[in-house]
């Protein structure tokens, strides 16, 4: 359990920081980043899922999907509805979606 509230506090922490430096960046950069975390959300999964010795890290994989999906969600609400920005909340969402179901699974 204490990987599930590690993720979810630093995947928190790491979205929050993105909201609050874009806050007076270029519209499209909270929809760039989203789209990063998106990325390595869906890397850090494949990782876990493909190599045996990083299933010891998954937390990995819930920091930037959590990450991603704040950074995301921050984006819509600022009005940004890019590929980008839907890119990040797909990325995030798909292994956010698979570790919830594993965690209800176990």
């Amino acid at each position: 359990m204490h990987v599930i509230a590690i993720g979810l506090v630093v995947g928190t922490v790491l979205g929050g920081l993105a909201l609050l430096v874009t806050r007076r960046a270029a519209p499209p950069a909270l929809g760039w980043i989203a789209a990063l975390y998106g990325l390595l959300a869906l890397a850090a999964t494949a990782a876990v899922l493909m190599v045996r010795a990083a299933v010891q890290y998954p937390e990995v994989s819930m920091v930037f999907s959590i990450a991603a999906l704040l950074a995301g969600a921050g984006a819509l609400s600022r009005g940004q509805k890019s590929w980008r920005t839907w890119a990040g909340l797909v990325g995030g969402g798909l292994p956010a979606l698979f570790w919830l179901v594993f965690i209800l699974a176990e």
